[in-house]
């Protein structure tokens, strides 16, 4: 087996793809259960988990640029499309979760304060339930679609690479929207339970 520089890259931008997809999916779970929490204790347990997701993004953003980069420079692929595209899409990602999750989840801890038994007040239940944290997790989760699409098809026009990116984010935040109309679904609860 030999290991050249260009195999290193690779595997580090692979681990950095799996990383991003399980810091989606970790963030995901937690923010999933804000909407079953019942008590204060249960909802700060659960934001403290999605808060700490920010850890395993960051490293996975970090990993996947870096590899992604140099397998890009080495093969000289800056000319195509979706290799910008790619980049924009990756810091998207990483400025929207905490700009957007990041400041919800600082805002559950503050507002759940009190004492673990007591129940969630309505107050924060909107926050959890607000429509743009939710539009922007299931945004990402698509977007991360997308660029794994995007390094597979690779796209030579910026526009097309463009389109991809959006098709996926606009699927991500229809499943949203979506459920808002659907009434109960969103609140975590199962029809008929």
């Amino acid at each position: 087996m030999s290991f050249s520089l260009y195999t290193v890259a690779l595997f580090v931008h692979l681990l950095g793809v799996v990383g991003l997809f399980a810091g989606i999916a970790l963030n995901t779970s937690s923010m999933a259960n804000w909407r079953r929490a019942g008590t204060l204790g249960e909802l700060r347990m659960w934001a403290g988990k999605a808060k700490n997701t920010e850890k395993v993004l960051k490293f996975s953003v970090l990993a996947l640029m870096l590899g992604g980069l140099y397998l890009s420079y080495s093969a000289n692929l800056w000319a195509q499309g979706w290799v910008g595209m790619a980049i924009l899409a990756t810091f998207a990602n990483a400025a929207a979760g905490p700009l957007v999750i990041g400041r919800t989840v600082g805002g559950i801890m503050k507002d759940a304060g009190g004492p673990p038994e007591a129940p969630v007040s309505a107050e924060v239940r909107a926050r959890v339930e607000a429509p743009k944290v939710w539009i922007v997790e299931r945004a990402m989760s698509a977007i991360g679609v997308g660029l794994v699409f995007l390094m597979v098809f690779r796209p030579t026009s910026y526009a097309g690479a463009f389109a991809v990116l959006i098709a996926f984010a606009a699927i991500g935040a229809s499943s949203v929207i979506g459920r808002r109309s659907a009434g109960p679904a969103l609140s975590g609860e199962l029809p008929g339970a």
